[in-house]
Formats: structure tokens, C-alpha cells, sequence
């Protein structure tokens, strides 16, 4: 019995004094944000995204008195395209067609573009054989999808100012496109009508404020049970 009650003792002990040293711990949250890129013919130049992205609002409402760590906008796009291609007459030849757009994520803000940094997806399409034709002749190949790798980027850190406050943060896209072929003699002629589509996401990791009533509660409770050792303790060495 008495091994118990001194278990108990330094059990109520031990886990008072860890409530009293507890302190609430940082942690990092992520929320995140989308905004879309139509689909459209290219080449383009500084077409829009929509929607906006708000700003992160570490001044009023859920985020308030929150720090933001870092932004990293994930850019990703594809693209399809009818194709057909006719060879040359009094040519005949054997080919590979390939296809590519590389689209730009920029800003109407110059500030903003230049945290950006040219960031951009190549997204492309190599016919998977050689096609052989005859003078005249015309394939088609219908319609083909151009791919690629998402890029992303992190923001530098000098440039997060930029995405804090209560406003929306506008985004276009420009698309270079572009198509050759391999083999062939470059006798042939295309007909190609490459169209992109895809959207930007961009990330605020940040820090929630610290809660301070959480704090208080814990010493409250840890002084509770802290006495109530003492209590146990007192009662044990009076029953000896």
C-alpha cells in the first residue's frame, strides 16, 4: 500500500510540473489558393487569371496576428492541338512532328512580376513514329496533347510583403508556341492549332498567433494538482 500511495504522489508530481512548464508550441499551416488559365488558342500575351488571389489577412478576421513564412506558387499547365501535315508536291519525305508551347506566369504589378521570375511551363508533343509521305499526300494525326512538368517556385522572402494584406493579387499567362519536324527535308506544311489551359496555385505558409488563455489555464490546473499532491502527501505522513 505504501508503494502505491508513493506512486501516486510522484505520479499527481510529476504531471503538475509538467502542466506548469508546458508552453504553447509554433506550429506552421498552409493555406492555398487557385486561379484558373482558360482555355485558349495561343500564342497569347498577357491574358488574365481568374479569379484573383487574396492577399494572406494577417489583419483582421481568422489569420489575424498570424506570420506568414513563405509563398510558393505552383504553376501548371497542358496543351492539345489538331494536327495534320501535308508534304510538299514534288517532295516525298519521312518525319516526326513536334510540338511545344512555353507559357509565362507574370503580373499587370511590376513588383509582383518580379517576384515572380519569368516563372514558366514547357508542355510539349514528339509524334511517337515516323510517318513516310508522298508527294501531296497529308496526315492526320487529330488531336494531339502537348505535357509537361509543373514548375514551382518559392517566393523570395524579400517579396513576401507583396502577398500580405486585404487586397486580390491579379496573375496573367503569355504562351510562345512553336512546331517542327524531324526527318523530311523540312518539306512538309502543318496545320496546327495549339490551344493552353491550366491554373496557378500559390501557398502562404505561415505561423498562427499564440493563444494566450491556453497558458493560464494550464498553470491553473498544474497549481491544482500540485496541491492536491500536497494534500495526499500530508494525509499519507499523518496515517503513519
Amino acid at each position: 500500500m505504501k508503494a502505491i500511495r508513493n506512486v501516486t504522489l510522484l505520479s499527481l508530481s510529476l504531471l503538475a510540473l509538467a502542466l506548469l512548464a508546458v508552453a504553447p508550441a509554433a506550429y506552421a499551416d498552409t493555406i492555398a489558393y487557385t486561379t484558373n488559365l482558360a482555355s485558349t488558342p495561343t500564342d497569347f500575351t498577357n491574358l488574365t487569371l481568374s479569379p484573383g488571389v487574396a492577399q494572406f489577412n494577417n489583419v483582421t478576421g481568422p489569420y489575424a496576428g498570424a506570420t506568414l513564412n513563405s509563398v510558393t506558387i505552383l504553376l501548371n499547365v497542358s496543351g492539345s492541338a489538331p494536327t495534320s501535315v501535308t508534304e510538299n508536291v514534288g517532295t516525298s519525305g519521312t518525319f516526326k512532328v513536334t510540338e511545344n508551347s512555353d507559357i509565362i506566369l507574370g503580373s499587370a504589378s511590376p513588383s509582383l512580376n518580379t517576384a515572380l521570375n519569368s516563372l514558366d511551363e514547357y508542355v510539349s508533343y514528339i509524334s511517337g513514329s515516323y510517318v513516310t509521305l508522298t508527294s501531296g499526300q497529308t496526315h492526320n494525326y487529330g488531336t494531339v496533347a502537348l505535357n509537361g512538368t509543373a514548375s514551382s517556385e518559392v517566393i523570395d522572402p524579400t517579396y513576401l510583403s507583396l502577398f500580405e494584406g486585404t487586397g486580390i493579387l491579379t496573375f496573367d499567362a503569355s504562351s510562345v508556341s512553336g512546331y517542327g519536324f524531324n526527318g523530311g527535308g523540312n518539306n512538309q506544311t502543318a496545320s496546327i492549332s495549339n490551344t493552353d489551359s491550366g491554373y496557378a496555385t500559390v501557398t502562404y505558409d505561415y505561423t498562427p498567433p499564440v493563444l494566450t488563455p491556453e497558458p493560464g489555464t494550464l498553470v491553473l490546473f498544474g497549481t491544482g494538482l500540485l496541491g492536491l499532491a500536497g494534500m495526499l502527501r500530508r494525509k499519507f505522513m499523518q496515517s503513519r
